[in-house]
């Protein structure tokens, strides 16, 4: 009997001990849940966290001493949805991050549209230079009968030569340079179609990934004060945003 009642308390001082370390994880996983952080202190940690992510679980352990709890988490779609508003894909300014992150993309796009382009602009160059060419032939001609005995013959000749050269180098010339202009205001429209079109589909892929695997861990210091570790999300990293752009967003 005494050593199954020795038995019996040492099986319940374990039972305590197990439920007394499990009590205080979770003692470091509520004052992580109810807590604030320093800059954005008007609303508690546990709420923002559950309206901006799924799959969520709070892990508490002791590490070099210190209290810690492992956040663990997905990106939902409507946090997707509002981080992708922030980066907007009508917007150009983006392309400066987006062509950091996948040159490749947008150089093999441009030169897709430059070769639809590239025989419309041959065209108008060939046109261009047989203007010019014509002009040249005619200021020949006309250099040719100016040197010649100025008869009244030759000077109607002059003369109807001088007006091919002025229609040349203004309606002719006014015509190339419209359709040439014309060409060039829909290259520019098509490739900011183009530009739009991968925006919207990198954004809507890698920019705050929705269902992206999510951790955050935060240290809980003996005064009460909550620091946030370190964090872990691909999407984060590729866009190279900073622990302030994470929590911005998601206190958003």
């Amino acid at each position: 009997m005494k050593i199954s009642i020795s038995k019996s308390l040492t099986c319940l001082a374990l039972f305590c001990s197990v439920l007394y370390l499990q009590g205080c994880g979770d003692s470091n996983v509520r004052a992580v849940k109810n807590g604030v952080l320093n800059a954005h202190p008007d609303a508690q940690i546990g709420p923002v966290f559950k309206a901006n992510f799924s799959d969520i679980s709070w892990k508490s352990s002791k590490e070099n001493g210190k209290n810690c709890v492992r956040f663990t988490g997905k990106i939902s779609k409507a946090t997707h949805e509002k981080m992708a508003k922030l980066l907007d894909a009508k917007n150009p300014n983006s392309d400066f991050v987006l062509l950091q992150l996948f040159p490749d993309l947008y150089k093999d796009a441009n030169e897709k549209l430059d070769k639809q382009f590239k025989g419309k602009t041959d065209a108008l160059k060939a046109q261009y230079g047989e203007l010019d060419d014509l002009i040249a032939k005619l200021k020949d001609q006309k250099s040719k009968l100016e040197d010649e005995n100025q008869s009244t013959g030759n000077r109607a000749k002059i003369e109807e030569i001088g007006k091919k050269i002025a229609i040349a180098q203004n309606d002719t010339w006014t015509t190339l340079h419209n359709k040439s202009e014309n060409l060039r205001e829909r290259e520019n429209k098509e490739r900011m179609k183009m530009h739009e079109a991968i925006r919207t589909e990198m954004i809507g892929k890698y920019f705050w990934a929705e269902g992206d695997p999510v951790e955050i861990e935060f240290v809980v210091h003996p005064e009460g004060n909550l620091e946030v570790k370190e964090m872990k999300c691909e999407s984060w990293s590729k866009f190279g945003l900073t622990l302030a752009d994470v929590l911005n967003g998601i206190y958003q």
